[in-house]
């Protein structure tokens, strides 16, 4: 009786077997391809903890954005405008609070620049072919403001990459690791390499594991508070984004960030760190 019921079963179990094998063996192809007329709400919070001389900085920033996304066959322009835009840095006691929804004049061009919208063109590969609406952008920070550094065409290409660069050149499957670079710009460049594995995909969601490597690859010279210093900074970024399948757009993505460096300046030798968790969502509307 007892190989009777094994004879019975075990065909049911090495097609079971069969079936887990062709489920882990199963590829999908990501690529950025949302639906022309889709929108999306977005938003991004970055918190920050800046090491420098023994003591801490505090920067914690939220951006909320809509984008909205038409066709440029065989590419997408993906159209953006902010809706929210909050600061807030605590150093050395003196704390800093602006936001776009406030009625001091600090806040003032905040606000402007939540009135501009501006977009990418991305490939299906993710790859940033053009940005547009920047001037006026720009413009709504006023002459001079070191915001600008931030909104600038470099800054933008590579806040949008960091988000979008995980798209691999191949369909691939559970398990997989891929692997892509790329520049990060802001005050400083730095070099990002960043390797990619596919954890699983469930419910139409590809669960990627992220870790990356990030190097100014060397000293650089920026501009910090009016004046010209050197600064050299290395690390990793490391974390996990959720992607929609079909569409290539991110759900979630949570990242932590910790960098070490130096600033030469004046003949001395700073060193200084920053740690940073960023936490971004996008939902379709």
């Amino acid at each position: 009786m007892k190989i009777t019921n094994l004879k019975k079963i075990a065909p049911v179990f090495a097609a079971a077997l069969l079936s887990l094998a062709a489920n882990a063996q199963k590829k999908i192809e990501l690529k950025f391809n949302p639906d022309n007329g889709s929108k999306y709400a977005m938003q991004t919070k970055t918190n920050s903890v800046i090491t420098q001389m023994g003591m801490d900085i505090n920067l914690n920033m939220q951006m909320d954005m809509d984008a909205s996304i038409t066709p440029q066959n065989p590419n997408k322009l993906m159209t953006m405008q902010y809706s929210n835009i909050a600061i807030d840095m605590d150093m050395m006691g003196q704390k800093v609070n602006l936001s776009s929804n406030g009625t001091d004049a600090k806040s003032a061009s905040l606000k402007k620049l939540t009135q501009k919208s501006f977009g990418c063109v991305l490939d299906p590969n993710g790859k940033i072919v053009q940005v547009v609406g920047l001037d006026s952008l720009i413009a709504a920070l006023g002459a001079g403001n070191p915001a600008a550094n931030y909104f600038n065409d470099d800054a933008i290409k590579s806040t949008i990459s960091q988000t979008f660069s995980i798209y691999p050149n191949h369909p691939i499957a559970i398990g997989e690791t891929w692997s892509n670079s790329l520049e990060i710009s802001s005050n400083v460049k730095m070099k990002a390499n960043v390797t990619c594995t596919l954890e699983k995909v469930e419910n139409s969601l590809a669960y990627i594991k992220i870790n990356s490597t990030l190097d100014t690859d060397g000293q650089q010279k920026v501009t910090i508070n009016g004046m010209d210093v050197n600064m050299s900074m290395k690390g990793t970024q490391n974390g996990e984004m959720i992607v929609d399948a079909k569409t290539g757009m991110y759900t979630t993505s949570n990242l932590t960030q910790d960098l070490t460096g130096n600033i030469m300046a004046m003949g001395q030798e700073i060193p200084m760190a920053v740690k940073s968790t960023i936490a971004s969502t996008s939902t379709k509307q």
